[in-house]
């Protein structure tokens, strides 16, 4: 029996669970500009490279260093 895997597996579904907010987030900054012609706000500018970002390297909390995950 391996200890600790019940924590493991919470962990993998807590990321999961913030990473499709954040692509839910992502989405609705997309969509605000997407059919108009309007310039994109510098507030999502940086919103969206932070996402992205988030989305790239998750993390255990928000406002932590990520989470480098060896296969």
């Amino acid at each position: 029996m391996i200890k600790g895997t019940g924590q493991s597996d919470q962990l993998d579904s807590d990321i999961e669970s913030r990473l499709r907010v954040n692509r839910e987030k992502q989405r609705v900054i997309n969509t605000k500009y997407h059919d108009s012609n309007q310039q994109m706000a510098r507030k999502d500018i940086e919103q969206l490279e932070r996402l992205v970002t988030e989305e790239n390297f998750p993390t255990t909390r928000p406002g932590r260093p990520p989470i480098l995950r060896v296969a």
